[in-house]
């Protein structure tokens, strides 16, 4: 990150001369703002965006059957928001009803996609493939102290630099 800070403050030609000369506040704002951009630009060139492919996940049980049953149950309680009082208690009904739905389905589709899980195993019990998972995944490590460059032990508040 320090080399890319680096090369976009030569880039800029932001140097500690030109901050040492501001005379106004105008140049002063000027500065931070340069300062601001670069710090930007070394961000985004020395740290990488998340994907946004991860965000989007669904779980392997859903469906676009229970995307429609999630819309309409928030449908109808924003209907409760909008209902006029002699009508809410008609409106609150049918969104129960709408969510209770939407709860079972959901409901049946995790059973239904656990019992293929289980099913699918191929010669290796459910249990076989969790330890499987375990073993290889290592053991967890200790905490390894922080420790200058002459040996000496660093504690909670002293900086690792």
């Amino acid at each position: 990150m320090v080399a890319a800070m680096d090369v976009v403050l030569n880039e800029r030609t932001l140097t500690v001369e030109m901050v040492k000369s501001v005379g106004s506040c105008d140049e002063l704002d000027e500065v931070v703002e340069t300062y601001t951009e670069c710090i930007r630009q070394a961000c985004n060139a020395a740290i990488p965006r998340k994907s946004s492919k991860a965000r989007g996940l669904k779980p392997l049980w859903w469906s676009p059957e229970l995307e429609g049953l999630k819309r309409e149950a928030h449908i109808k309680d924003r209907r409760i928001q909008n209902a006029a009082p002699s009508r809410r208690e008609y409106v609150v009904g049918e969104y129960v009803q709408a969510r209770e739905a939407y709860e079972r389905a959901i409901a049946e589709a995790q059973t239904t996609s656990w019992k293929w899980f289980c099913s699918v195993q191929n010669g290796e019990s459910l249990w076989d493939g969790i330890y499987r998972v375990i073993r290889e995944t290592g053991k967890n490590r200790e905490d390894v102290l922080l420790k200058t460059d002459s040996g000496q032990v660093l504690g909670p508040d002293e900086p690792a630099t």
